[in-house]
């Protein structure tokens, strides 16, 4: 498998992930509104929770997948800054 439909594959596994954190959210915080009725307050706390879990997923995979990118030889990271000598050497 050629390492770009790796990518694909983990980018589509991210948005099941990221889908289901949300709906199992919603479902979760329905049956508990109904069951102390509470309705609309613990759906609404569990929906933005897990769209919360499921940003921070998508950093933890931007990360992992640019130290990938960036481990391979002759890629350099874009970030690090220059070398710079120090004054007296």
């Amino acid at each position: 498998m050629t390492p770009g439909g790796r990518n694909g594959i983990q980018m589509a596994a991210f948005g099941f992930e990221m889908a289901g954190s949300v709906v199992g959210a919603l479902l979760l915080g329905s049956f508990l509104d109904e069951t102390f009725g509470t309705e609309p307050w613990l759906t609404l706390l569990f929906v933005v929770a897990g769209a919360t879990l499921g940003l921070s997923r998508l950093v933890e995979l931007a990360r992992r997948l640019d130290r990938r990118r960036t481990a391979q030889p002759g890629n350099s990271p874009a970030h690090t800054p220059p070398e710079r000598k120090l004054k007296g050497s």
